[in-house]
């Protein structure tokens, strides 16, 4: 909430209750104020309603074994300088002068989980928070020196469903959600590319679906079609999109990284051979690498399901 008497000060409020009555933490009204600067559990999306999990996670990290101190330190603070940006833009310009995104928590420098109401804001959001990594300030000439994009700082994935369960978080006191709907968001967070968002949708989402979704997502060009998935822990196979903004149309990734999600297929000799190419290793850049953040990296090895034998 905002400070009293005309003061532009911050003030994080916080509910106080024994652990004996920790269950009447809902039965009191919300502070009433217009001047409320971030949003509380409260104001979470509702579980029940079905959310939106957007997960970011760096490409590389300060403690990368690779860099030096010097360019450890530079990261760091462009690490820093993305998070107030994703905060301040979870923060201004929704619905009706509301939040756009809910943040649940940042699990390390420059590694969100944000809810959204709806899948549409989560993708609008996502757009513009890659839009913005492109010119992010704070990210250093001695970076840009060599050869290191701010646009691949970060790369996301998103997900729509119905938690099992939605909690307060007993240490943060933020929002909290279970359920496979948040394995997946993040499993798709892992499989993208350093500066793509990949949005894994329900395999039987259908192409009028995807293009109502491509035109209420505010700042959407396009939601290229890049196949159908398997994730690591989600049985369903799911209908992968690549979400590509209408101020850089140009900066398409593709499909995702081989060793983070297996084509979908149905024959057995196929999937025998997509185990014996994942099993060559890691075939997209490994995450915490600074190559990641270098267009001039050497590209990925060519997704099997470009091949009209996969589905």
């Amino acid at each position: 909430g905002g400070g009293g008497g005309g003061s532009s000060a911050v003030t994080h409020v916080v509910q106080i209750l024994p652990q004996a009555v920790c269950h009447r933490s809902k039965c009191f009204p919300r502070i009433p104020t217009l001047a409320c600067y971030s949003p509380g559990a409260r104001d979470a999306p509702k579980a029940a309603e079905g959310v939106a999990f957007l997960f970011t996670y760096p490409a590389c990290t300060a403690e990368s074994p690779q860099l030096d101190k010097g360019e450890a330190a530079l990261l760091s603070t462009s690490l820093k300088s993305f998070s107030q940006e994703a905060r301040k833009l979870a923060r201004e310009g929704g619905p009706g002068g509301g939040f756009r995104g809910y943040e649940c928590q940042e699990v390390s420098s420059g590694a969100f989980m944000f809810a959204f109401p709806n899948l549409s804001e989560a993708i609008s959001y996502a757009t513009d928070l890659a839009t913005l990594l492109v010119t992010l300030e704070g990210w250093a000439p001695e970076l840009r020196d060599r050869g290191w994009e701010s646009g691949r700082l970060v790369q996301m994935g998103i997900a729509y469903g119905v938690p099992v369960s939605q909690c307060e978080h007993a240490t943060t006191g933020r929002a909290d959600y279970f359920g496979s709907v948040i394995n997946l968001a993040a499993r798709a967070a892992a499989a993208a590319s350093p500066g793509q968002v990949l949005v894994a949708l329900n395999e039987n989402t259908s192409e009028q679906e995807i293009k109502r979704l491509t035109r209420s997502s505010a700042g959407v060009g396009e939601l290229a079609r890049l196949g159908y998935y398997r994730f690591k822990g989600i049985r369903e196979r799911m209908k992968v999109v690549e979400v590509v903004s209408q101020a850089h149309p140009e900066r398409k990734f593709g499909k995702p990284r081989l060793s983070k999600a297996q084509p979908a297929v149905k024959s057995k000799t196929l999937w025998s051979m997509w185990r014996w190419v994942e099993d060559l290793g890691e075939l997209g850049t490994p995450l915490g690498s600074p190559v990641a953040l270098s267009p001039s990296r050497k590209p990925r090895l060519t997704s099997p399901s470009r091949s009209p034998n996969w589905v």
